[in-house]
């Protein structure tokens, strides 16, 4: 029976079902996703208009629908039976299409497709590039499932280009659209439809005296004109309210201080998507030095006449009675369709142009009562009977006793059609545009005479219109300019000659062009070649000051070789790194440190070349880089360089690849090879050196001063702290610790004595009475000075206990009492200092010492004692270290992982069995609620370290006497719950955020004392989540701790 082939509709109801089935399936199981139709999909793929594409589990291509085709150029013959990552390969962006491309494109497909289960990829938008070298963008889903002849693996591929083309062309219409209104000339206010300002301008500040917008906004607008024109100005609103287009008008301005200017005001509504009015918009134009100069720039009889018939818009002269026609211009003979003799003989009435005939009486009306219309949006019918749309303005002009009607129509037909969606973008950069602060200008190019010239060449340059158009071009630009200007005009006539009638050919250059006051001003001009309609050629310009950018430029270009001398001469290395991991640059003296000569290009890639050892660290702060720009770290590792040898070098990393001027992690770095080795022989004669004080009964010390006898401790040795059982931190943080514990009786003494050497930089050499918690002693304090360059010093010097010296006899026995507390005091401080590592191993060593020291002398209960707190401190330090050793096995793979079926009752009791001898010390009851015969398939000796650290941590918490749950449950997930319960002392929310992660683990004591480091906990993080497992903490302070985690029961695979 013939399968129907479904229609486009139903194939979207089908990946509709596709994708909500998908949401509703688990990710940890396949068991529930029905399997799919291949044959079924593989003839609703060619209905797509998307791409679709299927490969089986080898990534072998079967089936390549039409859509895809058109996509991508390959044919379907070409992609059947090849494997999918070379397909993708041949569509990459050439800069990222490599051979190690097609390896991560292929392991990625193999990871995803030998988890056997259902997989679904995220939608995310890339560049591809077709066959044809097209470049498309395209949104790409992907699918890995099962049919009923295994698992395919669907890849969706929907082109966005126009969608793509369309947001970058109206993101640049809009960014130019705010530029213009940055730096137009005129003075921009938005208002509310109440006429309450809300946004000025800067040049709308300049212009009314105001410092800032906060003085103004809120304020009406009519505020800011005089009484007398405020009634106009709200007549003019509503108005507007009504429909009624008038163009621009002119009032008189208040400025802040008072002041008065002449106005020009041009408003508009700022509409909605639904042509609704939001908001006014006034460009005000300051023509207070035009009103005193239209006088002396009015235009003779001759020249109007010249612009009446050459102007591009269509011009006519009729009676304001009648309406018959006097005079038109070619313009409007081009654009009606009409003859000159045609027009003549009729009337705007008769040949019936205004398709809205209210709209013609309101204009001859409007003209009646003495007003003006100006820009007035009209439709006109032509002689085709076509309808076109223009921006009309008109005027009544007296000659004599009768009255005309002056016409000047705009046709803007092709703009009215430009595309909807960019109209209110287009619109309001259409108002600021023909408010432009530029020169605007025709010249012959022939004759190199100005013929029309604006009047902001006042401005830009000192002349009026009038004098520059008695110059000539010459007269226009410096020598040099005009140079190269006459070479450019002279290749670009003979160019424009030898193209078709109605061509234009335009041209951009910079110049320098003289002002009236002898200065020189930069300008950008940009002027195209064209023929009038007589047929004449003519240059039509715009002019640009750009002596600011210029200024900018310049700068720009002396702080870039300024940069470049920096980086050439600077004694450190630097380098620039891409997002690829890859050197995009090297500095002269980078490539010294490795190895390479000045002309010779750095090659490798720079992790290739980290030591291995250091490598880890690199990549923890790199990542750390990528996430964090504003991190900034400063690492030393080894580096192999050219002759294959390593060094030590110090990089500070920055991420600017956001900077669109550097894109790239910048790295400053420094050979420290002779540095660290000298520091790392220091340190090993310091260690040395402590070493050998340590066992001397004498405080070594060295105190800095500076020139005003401000000091601190720089160093002690191991006995000094011991011997004023002070700690070496409070000694360093506040040196005066020490010093207060001289007897007040000798203090005067001390300190007179200390005054001197210090004064007359000679030695210090004194014996005197300290007391230390209560006690007295006798101390001999001896120091020699070192003086330094910048009038610091150093003082060398030595303390001896001098106690058994100045006492008598009767005080030896008094001095073994407190030789012994001084030996427990220490051994108590190095129990407090030690950490981690050092605090076990350190108690381990010292007891071991002590038996070898006392085993005559100690009963049998003595030694029993000791070595029970051996085994403790071993027990201790052997389960940090399995902690330590299986987290950095884990860490770097290497820690063997094979799952298998695991009866859990008797697995929980050999776990509890580990640690009983820890639980009967506190007597904590521990009780294994697993159900007889549950299952887990997991990892033995993962399993054994997660339960053993579990349940360690919660006897380490719980008081004497307390108890420990552990228990198990099956899920309907095919996952088994195992839960840790104990009643100890429980933890706040901030201790319980800082657990299973290594970054502001926050440790404490148990309740005996225990120590803890926290590696445990995450440890068993990582050991749950490496069998696809969660694991969580609840505890309340004083109310106990639960510890849940997740493993797979029985056959999950």
């Amino acid at each position: 029976m013939k399968t129907e082939k479904p229609s486009y509709d139903d194939l979207l109801i089908r990946i509709n079902e596709l994708e909500n089935r998908v949401a509703q399936t688990s990710p940890f199981s396949n068991e529930v996703f029905p399997k799919l139709n291949l044959d079924s999909d593989i003839n609703v793929s060619q209905l797509s208009r998307d791409g679709i594409s299927m490969a089986n589990e080898q990534g072998i291509i079967i089936a390549w629908n039409s859509s895809m085709e058109n996509l991508t150029g390959i044919k379907k013959q070409e992609a059947i039976g090849k494997l999918i990552w070379e397909v993708q390969l041949k569509i990459a962006p050439l800069k990222i299409r490599t051979p190690e491309l097609a390896e991560i494109l292929m392991s990625g497909f193999q990871k995803i497709t030998q988890t056997k289960s259902f997989w679904q990829g995220q939608l995310y938008e890339q560049e591809i590039v077709a066959q044809n070298g097209e470049v498309k963008y395209i949104e790409d889903s992907s699918y890995f499932m099962q049919s009923e002849v295994g698992y395919i693996f669907y890849t969706f591929l929907r082109d966005v280009t126009d969608r793509k083309n369309y947001e970058n062309a109206f993101i640049k219409k809009e960014s130019l659209f705010r530029s213009l209104i940055n730096a137009s000339p005129d003075a921009i206010v938005t208002a509310n439809l109440e006429g309450k300002i809300e946004t000025l301008s800067p040049i709308g500040l300049a212009m009314f005296g105001f410092d800032s917008e906060e003085e103004i906004v809120g304020k009406p607008i009519t505020d800011f004109i005089v009484e007398l024109d405020r009634e106009r100005a709200l007549t003019n609103i509503q108005k507007m309210f009504e429909g009624v287009f008038l163009g621009p008008a002119e009032y008189i301005g208040i400025k802040k201080d008072g002041s008065q200017i002449d106005i020009e005001v041009n408003a508009e509504f700022i509409k909605d998507v639904y042509g609704n009015p939001e908001k006014f918009l006034l460009i005000t134009r300051n023509i207070s030095e035009r009103k005193q100069t239209q006088l002396s720039l009015k235009i003779s009889e001759e020249k109007y006449s010249k612009a009446f018939l050459s102007s591009p818009y269509a011009i006519t002269i009729s009676k304001l009675i009648g309406g018959q026609f006097v005079e038109v211009n070619d313009a409007f003979c081009l654009i009606s369709g009409y003859t000159r003799e045609e027009t003549l003989a009729n009337s705007t009435f008769s040949l019936d142009l205004w398709v809205d005939k209210k709209e013609q009486q309101f204009v001859i009306e409007t003209l009646k009562s003495g007003a003006s219309i100006s820009g007035m949006e009209a439709k006109f019918k032509i002689k085709n009977g076509e309808i076109r749309t223009t921006l009309y303005s008109a005027q009544i002009i007296q000659v004599n006793t009768d009255y005309f009607i002056l016409s000047s129509i705009n046709d803007i037909t092709e703009r009215k059609n430009a595309e909807e969606a960019l109209k209110e973008s287009d619109a309001r950069y259409r108002l600021v545009a023909e408010n432009s602060n530029d020169v605007i200008w025709v010249m012959d190019p022939v004759t190199q005479r100005y013929k029309y010239i604006s009047p902001t060449i006042y401005k830009l340059r000192g002349y009026t219109p009038e004098e520059i158009m008695s110059h000539g071009f010459k007269e226009a630009l410096t020598p040099e300019s005009y140079i190269r200007a006459t070479n450019l005009l002279q290749n670009s006539i003979q160019k424009f000659m030898q193209l078709p009638k109605g061509s234009s050919l335009p041209a951009s250059i910079e110049f320098d062009q003289p002002c009236k006051d002898g200065s020189i001003v930069f300008t950008e001009v940009n002027a195209t070649l064209v023929r009038n309609e007589k047929d004449e050629i003519e240059l039509i310009g715009v002019t640009r000051n750009i002596g600011d950018r210029k200024k900018v430029e310049l700068e720009n270009l002396k702080l870039a070789r300024h940069f470049q001398a920096i980086i050439e001469r600077a004694p450190d290395g630097i380098a620039l790194i891409s997002d690829k991991g890859e050197f995009k640059f090297v500095s002269p003296a980078g490539k010294k440190i490795f190895g390479f000569k000045p002309e010779e290009d750095t090659y490798g890639h720079p992790y290739e070349n980290t030591h291995s050892e250091d490598l880890p660290a690199v990549l923890a702060h790199l990542d750390t880089i990528l996430s964090n720009p504003n991190y900034v770290p400063t690492i030393r590792y080894r580096y192999r360089t050219h002759n294959n040898n390593f060094i030590w070098i110090e990089s500070t990393f920055t991420n600017l690849l956001a900077d669109p001027n550097v894109e790239a992690i910048v790295v400053n770095f420094k050979d420290i090879h002779e540095s660290k080795l000298a520091q790392d022989e220091l340190r090993k004669s310091k260690n040395q050196y402590d070493r050998l004080v340590s066992k001397i009964p004498i405080g070594v010390f060295i105190i800095h001063s500076d020139k005003v006898m401000n000091f601190k401790f720089v160093y002690m040795s191991p006995p000094m702290p011991s011997m004023l059982q002070v700690s070496e931190e409070k000694i360093l943080a506040d040196p005066m610790e020490a010093f207060k514990m001289v007897h007040p009786e000798d203090f005067e003494s001390f300190f007179e004595l200390n005054k001197r050497s210090f004064e007359k930089k000679i030695p210090f050499d004194w014996e005197g009475r300290i007391i230390i918690n209560e006690e007295l002693k006798w101390f001999h304090i001896s120091s020699s000075p070192e003086l330094l360059d910048d009038e610091n010093s150093l003082w060398h010097g030595l303390i001896i206990d001098i106690t058994e010296r100045k006492l008598a006899q009767e005080e030896r026995q008094k001095k073994n009492i407190e030789l012994q507390k001084v030996i427990e005091d220490k051994d108590k401080f190095f129990s407090i200092v030690s950490h981690d590592l050092r605090g076990p191993l350190n108690g381990f060593l010292a007891l071991t010492q002590m038996m070898m020291d006392e085993l005559a002398d100690l009963s049998e209960e003595e030694i029993l004692k000791m070595v029970l707190a051996m085994k403790n401190s071993a027990s201790n330090l052997f389960r940090l270290l399995e902690n330590l050793l299986q987290w950095s096995k884990i860490q770097q793979g290497s820690f063997p992982f094979s799952p298998r079926n695991i009866q859990f009752h008797p697995f929980v009791e050999d776990c509890i069995s580990m640690s009983m001898d820890q639980a009967k010390i506190k007597k904590i009851s521990i009780y294994n609620t697993v159900p007889d015969g549950l299952e887990v398939f997991a990892d033995g000796n993962m399993c054994q370290t997660i339960v053993r650290n579990l349940v360690s941590n919660s006897i380490k918490y719980t008081n004497h006497g307390g108890e420990i749950f552990i228990g198990a449950n099956a899920k309907e997930n095919k996952l088994v719950e195992i839960t840790i319960r104990d009643t100890g002392i429980g933890m706040d929310q901030q201790i319980r955020d800082s657990l299973f992660f290594l970054k502001g683990i926050k440790t404490r004591k148990g309740t005996d004392g225990e120590p803890s480091t926290g590696l445990g906990l995450v440890l068993c993080k990582e050991f749950v989540e490496k069998h696809g497992g969660t694991i969580r903490a609840e505890s309340e302070v004083g109310k106990g701790s639960t510890f849940t985690f997740t493993l797979k029961g029985q056959n999950v695979v």
